[in-house]
């Protein structure tokens, strides 16, 4: 009888090796997850920035395009949605503040997602060099501002400023790479 009991044990249930197994498998799976969340973040947000541009590139473009070719003077945050960037073709300040200088000219409206209108920066003609991160002497970019050089195109070297054009404006943004370091971009209108 004794016989018959072990042999009806056999087969049934797992061993410690194929428990240890399904958990490292668990544990593989689970460890890939939780390493791709933070690049699947990363490359939203880098999309959404992208887009912010975008539509502020739009709004320097049609700014331009409506004054007979003069870049943008002034940025605000329009006042019916605090979500919103006004560019205006005259006025004078920056960043972008809640009570604009912008005169009877014509104005564009450029809706955000991520970037406040406040950390939009307009900068006529100042020509120096944008970095990443905080530099003293060069306009300092992050990945939570935009600024707009007027008067210049962006350089052939990514994310440099290039020749004066009074005509054109370079839009400069940072985007988040995969290591500890961003990247600077360049939008030209």
């Amino acid at each position: 009888m004794l016989k018959k009991l072990k042999q009806s044990n056999k087969g049934e249930g797992f061993t410690i090796i194929e428990v240890m197994i399904v958990l490292a498998i668990a544990a593989l799976i689970l460890l890939i997850v939780l390493l791709a969340v933070p690049a699947l973040q990363r490359s939203s947000r880098n999309t959404q920035r992208k887009n912010d541009v975008s539509a502020i590139a739009a709004a320097v473009a049609n700014v331009i395009t409506d004054n007979n070719g003069q870049v943008p003077a002034d940025l605000a945050v329009n006042a019916t949605d605090a979500s919103s960037l006004l560019v205006c073709s005259v006025g004078g300040g920056s960043p972008a503040s809640t009570t604009p200088a912008c005169g009877a000219g014509p104005t564009e409206n450029a809706k955000l997602g991520y970037y406040k209108p406040t950390s939009i920066y307009l900068e006529t003609s100042s020509g120096t060099q944008p970095v990443v991160g905080t530099t003293a002497g060069a306009t300092t970019i992050t990945t939570d501002s935009v600024t707009i050089d007027t008067g210049y195109t962006c350089g052939t070297t990514a994310g440099t400023i290039g020749a004066a054009s009074p005509r054109s404006a370079a839009i400069f943004y940072a985007i988040e790479s995969g290591s500890s370091t961003n990247n600077l971009q360049c939008i030209e209108q």
